[in-house]
């Protein structure tokens, strides 16, 4: 625990301990001050080479083995002193709760969780959990698995090979750790996605906004026509786009460097996010229907990868090798998976059109759908490259492809059917007084001065009884009623209700999805 900044990797950090007494029992190596400095550097060199030179695993590890080595001594129980607290670093908050768009406070709020048991599980003081009555429920809401990085258990990481991949959907079926989202998106919906973070950011985007268009043709132009499929990233994709469309416009130097300004702002967004152009998404599409190709990407997921190399398995085109890792290749992992999961979800229209009811193997493709992909968000316990997981995966994917579109839908006519008694309620009661001369009625609510209107008086005002129309109370009583249980079941549809119940056994072959307090699935559950 001296060595440890974070107190989650204490357990991890024993075991560099155990290897620095084990060197010290070592007689040739602890006697010999030239080997034991080279060990030393040798293994740092490639600690900084996994994490980074700053990295706060670099140091621990080397103070870890270094205690071990310099406090090895015959154990006496009895002696041990105790532990001393110290301060923990708060750590920043999982993907999961800042997706979380507004917490309830309820029992299955993720920040809440986060904040009173995750954090302190995080900081390796489980301890610590206060136990109130939303703890003692016993319910975990979904995706606290998340919270769990598990980039410093590998060694290595998939590397995807865009200009091999054909889109077929192996890896991101069978990654069991959810590890491997897949998105795909029109050249015009990534360049407008970038331009909004760019402005939510305080860049300015007067000039590309007049441009915006053009270069998403010239994108899309750009792509079809690369067949050796020699642009892999989006920013090289970019790149090379804009710089013929400027030399179409022909501009002076003067008009072309504040464009020139905001497109590099732009193409900083996507400069290392990998793209490919595939036939099944985007060259068979654009036979059909000239411009609706779209680019596929499969962006990594550092946090929940662990490494089982199952991808690289199973691809059939050779679209993955297995890269050590290194500083530099997790930051660029890291940086293309938030990016990816900012971008919007791809919607049910363009799914249902890459789905081939006559092929069972497109029905892949519905893992395009975010949402369904993050049905389960891995991070937990199960053993790297269980097929256990994979399968359960597929089934809660394709529960939440199916039922997320019936809900939305379920949604949406109630809303219509609200909007509708609204109306009704609103013609009713206005057609109870029709107004037929406006000059008379504006000279009595003249002569009324400041004294407050009723129905009876603005009937009276109206002056044609014949034209005056009863409200029958009983009916618009109803009606009233009936719009505040259309409202009640809105509000609990539209509030995130869940979509299926699971049981699982905890002692079976999925005790993973019951290890407290990691929940891997979107939905909650009861411990």
């Amino acid at each position: 625990s001296q060595a440890a900044s974070r107190p989650s990797f204490n357990d991890q950090l024993i075991v560099w301990a155990l290897l620095g007494a084990g060197l010290k029992l070592d007689a040739d190596i602890s006697r010999d001050e030239k080997r034991l400095e080279q060990f030393n550097d040798t293994l740092r060199s490639r600690l900084e080479h996994l994490f980074g030179a700053k990295h706060y695993l670099v140091n621990d590890i080397s103070t870890a083995i270094e205690l071990g080595f310099e406090d090895l001594s015959e154990l006496d129980w009895r002696s041990l002193p105790a532990d001393q607290p110290h301060e923990i670093d708060e750590p920043e908050a999982p993907w999961t709760v800042k997706q979380e768009e507004s917490g309830d406070g309820s029992v299955f709020d993720r920040a809440r969780f986060w904040r009173s048991v995750g954090y302190l599980y995080d900081a390796g003081e489980p301890v610590e959990t206060l136990i109130d009555p939303y703890v003692a429920t016993g319910i975990v809401p979904g995706g606290s698995s998340a919270y769990r990085d598990l980039s410093p258990y590998r060694l290595g990481m998939p590397n995807w090979l865009a200009e091999n991949c054909t889109g077929c959907g192996m890896c991101w079926a069978h990654c069991p750790d959810s590890a491997l989202p897949a998105t795909i998106q029109s050249t015009a919906d990534i360049i407008k996605h970038a331009m909004a973070k760019c402005e939510a950011d305080g860049v300015t985007m007067i000039q590309m906004q007049r441009v915006a268009d053009h270069l998403a043709k010239q994108a899309y132009r750009v792509a079809g026509k690369d067949d050796l499929r020699q642009h892999r990233t989006m920013g090289a994709l970019l790149r090379e786009s804009f710089a013929q469309l400027a030399e179409k416009m022909k501009l002076d130097e003067e008009k072309l460097q504040p464009l020139q300004s905001e497109f590099d702002h732009v193409a900083a967004r996507v400069e290392h996010w990998p793209v490919s152009r595939t036939d099944r998404f985007f060259d068979g599409p654009h036979n059909r229907e000239k411009g609706s190709g779209r680019l596929l990407s499969i962006a990594l997921n550092p946090l929940s990868c662990k490494g089982c190399k199952l991808c690289v398995a199973v691809c059939p085109d050779g679209a993955f090798e297995w890269t050590p890792q290194t500083s530099e290749l997790l930051e660029t992992a890291r940086t293309n998976w938030e990016w990816q999961l900012s971008l919007p979800a791809v919607s049910g229209e363009t799914i249902d059109a890459h789905i081939d009811p006559d092929d069972v193997d497109s029905e892949v493709n519905r893992l395009l759908d975010k949402h369904a992909y993050l049905s389960l968000v891995g991070g937990d316990a199960a053993a790297p490259g269980t097929s256990v997981k994979t399968a359960v995966h597929l089934v809660t994917a394709a529960m939440e492809s199916v039922m997320r579109r019936r809900y939305e839908g379920h949604i949406q006519k109630l809303s219509s059917l609200i909007q509708h008694l609204e109306d009704k309620i609103q013609g009713k009661v206005a057609q109870s007084v029709e107004i037929n001369d406006f000059e008379s009625f504006g000279r009595g609510l003249d002569r009324l001065g400041a004294k407050s209107l009723t129905p009876e008086i603005l009937a009276g005002l109206a002056g044609d009884e014949r034209s005056r129309r009863e409200i029958d109370p009983a009916h618009l009583k109803r009606l009233g009623e009936l719009l505040a249980a259309l409202k009640e079941q809105h509000r609990r549809y539209a509030g995130g209700r869940a979509r299926m119940i699971m049981t699982i056994d905890p002692g079976g072959a999925a005790f993973w999805s019951g290890t407290y307090p990691d929940n891997p699935h979107v939905q909650p559950w009861v411990s």
